[in-house]
């Protein structure tokens, strides 16, 4: 379906901030010949998707470097042996949206009053062994030479599974407040829920001995609940929520990603 509707009208996109808007006429294919030549191929499916896509990209060998960008926290392994150790790169878009009738409706960090390039949000990007380092910086060149500012994790497995330890409660809460924006930030609970999931999902992380990453998600874990529950009720509430998180939460395929993790 996908495939058809960018075959017809082109790859089109609207930055819901900005009020910016574009179609790209890309050329399509439906599987890779084994003799083609990329520098980087982006996977970016829903997780339950990963492992078919890189099975049907194994086979082209001209392809530099492979980065699957998206919430995709377990089975790296077992998706870096599809495309090879060597060129296996994982990373996370730091850009939220859904599709609505065909367009993509996003925001990246650019707003009506700071439009310029420097505020795109980054892309987060690491790699599991030094042998995949060639790859890595492919990957970066590739991406800021499209104007996209990257961060290098040193450990992007922990940051994935820190990712999914953080949405998945937050998800819950929505869910249990029946989606809405309004109805979620106004149901106390569902917060309080979300939250004591978050630091216990934390509690066995650090069992597991797997690091906090990115730093930034600390502060969370000492601050005292009633203050994190407001917070995340002010962050809920605003217009880059109800694209990038509420957006894609409701969408069918957030649902289905996260029902299926």
């Amino acid at each position: 379906e996908r495939l058809a509707a960018i075959r017809a009208g082109g790859l089109r996109i609207h930055n819901v901030f900005t009020a910016e808007e574009e179609t790209a006429d890309v050329r399509l294919v439906e599987r890779l010949h084994p003799s083609e030549r990329y520098d980087l191929v982006l996977v970016t499916v829903r997780a339950a998707q990963v492992l078919d896509a890189l099975a049907a990209l194994g086979p082209c060998a001209g392809c530099r470097a492979v980065a699957v960008i998206g919430n995709n926290f377990s089975g790296h392994a077992d998706q870096a042996a599809l495309v090879g150790r060597e060129r296996f790169v994982l990373g996370f878009g730091s850009f939220g949206g859904y599709r609505d009738e065909g367009v993509i409706a996003y925001l990246d960090g650019r707003t009506a009053e700071h439009p310029g390039p420097e505020r795109r949000s980054p892309t987060t990007l690491g790699v599991l062994s030094p042998e995949a380092k060639p790859a890595l910086a492919v990957a970066k060149e590739a991406l800021e030479r499209a104007g996209l500012p990257v961060r290098v994790s040193t450990d992007m497995a922990a940051w994935l599974i820190c990712h999914a330890a953080m949405v998945f409660p937050l998800a819950g809460g929505i869910y249990a407040a029946g989606g809405g924006q309004e109805r979620t930030c106004r149901t106390r609970d569902a917060l309080v829920l979300g939250f004591r999931a978050f630091r216990e999902l934390f509690r066995a992380l650090r069992k597991l001995s797997v690091q906090v990453e990115p730093g930034s998600l600390r502060p969370f874990l000492r601050t005292p609940e009633p203050l994190v529950v407001r917070m995340l009720s002010r962050m809920l509430s605003r217009d880059s929520a109800r694209v990038a998180v509420f957006g894609h939460a409701n969408a069918a395929g957030g649902r289905d990603e996260i029902a299926g993790q």
